[in-house]
């Protein structure tokens, strides 16, 4: 688990629990942050997470912004204050949107997605319904018309960006 350069990593996170530990976060938000900074200790994780110009980490940043743009619009459309709303509460609106999406997919959406490409790559064949299986499963657990169609862009996403790895 230790080798090499890794000692820097194993530090940095150490430095990083402490803060979280000590901080005056939620204990849930740190139980996550912290199971995420272990799991960045395992070289598969890693390789995983990192892989493809840390394609993972790039999906869960688009469709975070896809999510919060289309949830967003979609709020205000309905709500009838397209043209009332002044322009300082459209962006604060909408970067708060942005925000909760950002939190909700990389420290519960990143994870399932690791998680499923592991599970998926075992098995050629079925690797895709495996993956999307695991995705909308894991996407319905969590509020579940939300969590659904953010794991259906996520999915959607990974899939689209895995064929093309220069990007989308």
């Amino acid at each position: 688990m230790f080798k090499g350069n890794s000692y820097i990593l194993v530090c940095s996170m150490l430095v990083f629990l402490m803060i979280v530990l000590v901080s005056d976060t939620v204990l849930l938000v740190k139980l996550l942050l912290a199971i995420i900074a272990i799991l960045f200790l395992f070289p598969f994780f890693r390789r995983i997470l990192l892989k493809g110009r840390m394609r993972k980490v790039k999906v869960a940043f688009l469709t975070s912004v896809l999510f919060a743009a289309g949830f967003y619009l979609d709020v205000y459309i309905q709500s009838g204050r397209m043209d009332h709303v002044p322009v300082s509460s459209f962006f604060t609106d909408f970067f708060l949107f942005l925000l909760i999406s950002l939190i909700g997919n990389f420290l519960y959406g990143l994870p399932v997605s690791v998680l499923a490409e592991f599970v998926s790559t075992k098995s050629s064949s079925w690797r895709f319904w495996i993956s999307g299986g695991i995705h909308l499963g894991f996407g319905a657990i969590v509020l579940a018309p939300i969590g659904f169609i953010c794991s259906i862009i996520f999915f959607s996403l990974d899939e689209l960006m895995r064929k093309r790895p220069d990007g989308i």
